[in-house]
């Protein structure tokens, strides 16, 4: 009778282990697919907010694309008013810069006191 209760006690504790261990696994299924459903919303919300993003940035820049021809037309005529005055700028050679010359030498002989302000080696981009 005592071997019949310990098979009785052994086989309940194995049925309990494998209850335990089948309702682990379905859990750990049950997590990995709520990671995966909150994954997929988090890329849809991030599409969304791209979407959003984009749509406002072509807003601006279409409301704005009249002020910034106007910048530009601006600043064309601003960089021809300093082209304009470089070009007139009189050149003087002092001793002082004289004495320089061989530490700092220049084309005085050139149209411009000053480096291209575009094309290679330029200072605007």
């Amino acid at each position: 009778m005592s071997s019949l209760a310990l098979i009785a006690v052994i086989a309940f504790v194995t049925i309990g282990l494998v209850v335990w261990i089948v309702d682990a696994a379905n859990s750990a299924a049950e997590r990995a697919e709520q990671e995966r459903l909150e994954a997929k919303q988090q890329r849809e919300q991030k599409k969304l907010e791209d979407k959003r993003r984009k749509e406002e940035a072509i807003r601006i820049v279409s409301e704005s694309a009249p002020e910034l021809a106007a910048l530009r037309k601006a600043i064309t005529v601003l960089r021809d008013f300093v082209a304009d005055a470089n070009a007139y700028r009189p050149k003087f050679i002092t001793r002082f810069l004289h004495s320089l010359m061989s530490f700092f030498p220049r084309n005085y002989e050139g149209t411009s006191d000053w480096p291209p302000l575009s094309g290679p080696g330029g200072m605007l981009v």
